[in-house]
């Protein structure tokens, strides 16, 4: 059953590069802010 979902997410990684790496305590890497940008979304920096 989790197979299901797993698949398709190894499976793009082999299309476009993989998992993004970033520094530990980081908002996360630069292209995690252009994905929901461009759905007219930023990250809150509130805690």
């Amino acid at each position: 059953e989790a197979w299901r979902w797993v698949e398709p997410l190894i499976d793009s990684w082999s299309t476009d590069g993989g998992p993004r790496p970033y520094a530990a305590g980081t908002w996360g890497p630069s292209a995690s802010s252009a994905m929901i940008a461009r759905d007219g979304f930023a990250w809150s920096e509130e805690q």
